[in-house]
């Protein structure tokens, strides 16, 4: 999974790929909706979303963020 805080400003500004600031939050909005969809009745990996960098939701696809909030979960056990 890409880490939105560790990308430069360009890679951030090609992220946004010339999108208006309510279809970004749109697009935002709908990864995070699936997010929570896939990890409904996993309490650690939910937790772990909530924890995400917003823009992470903007650069990753909703199945890269779940893979890496189930790992995330596993190692803190």
């Amino acid at each position: 999974m890409k880490d939105w805080l560790k990308l430069t400003k360009d890679e951030k500004v090609a992220a946004r790929d010339g999108a208006g600031q309510f279809e970004i939050k749109e697009r935002m909005n709908n990864c995070l909706s699936s997010v929570m969809n896939l990890l409904d009745g996993d309490a650690k990996a939910l937790a772990t979303a909530w924890k995400l960098p917003w823009g992470n939701y903007l650069i990753n696809t909703p199945a890269e963020i779940v893979a890496y909030c189930k790992g995330a979960a596993v190692v803190r056990d």
